[in-house]
């Protein structure tokens, strides 16, 4: 019995942990696609398109891969990581995943002057200063938005991406 009982375990854990590769990937993805429904400032539009991630999370990799082959535009994307706020340098997109929820306040008031998307996965990332945030939904990966947390730092949102949001505030 106890054999069977931890085959099972084993199998739902290793199911878990694919399940959540699979989530970070579509979020890498979905991450990327945001980019053609967003405008930058002129003067954001040339050098590298810089996406920073605060920690070393798991998406960080997934990033590097599609950096390894696409554009955003004619931009090269380069992947930065911050280990604390304090790291926080100009990027174009700032990833805060739900473990790192507690500092978007400190992370905003960071990028405040800066032309900086902020995206989060956390429970209330919207809340707290989030323009997308991922979240799931009848266990899917979805997002939410909120446009005026993207345009006080001058990043423009098509209409197109509220059309393709699960909530929009």
């Amino acid at each position: 019995m106890k054999k069977i009982t931890l085959i099972i375990f084993s199998i739902i854990l290793l199911h878990s942990n694919n399940t959540f590769s699979q989530i970070v990937k579509y979020q890498a993805a979905y991450m990327y696609n945001f980019f053609s429904f967003l405008e930058w400032p002129a003067g954001s539009r040339t050098g590298d398109f810089n996406i920073g991630v605060l920690g070393n999370d798991a998406i960080v990799p997934e990033l590097q891969k599609i950096a390894k082959t696409k554009k955003v535009i004619s931009q090269s994307i380069k992947i930065l990581v911050f280990n604390n706020v304090n790291e926080i340098k100009k990027c174009h997109v700032l990833f805060i995943p739900k473990k790192q929820s507690s500092n978007i306040t400190k992370a905003i008031t960071k990028i405040e002057n800066w032309n900086t998307l902020i995206i989060s996965n956390a429970n209330d990332g919207i809340s707290k200063g989030a323009a997308i945030n991922f979240v799931l939904k009848n266990g899917k990966l979805a997002f939410e938005l909120k446009k005026s947390n993207a345009t006080k730092y001058n990043v423009k949102i098509s209409s197109n991406l509220n059309k393709l949001a699960t909530k929009v505030y």
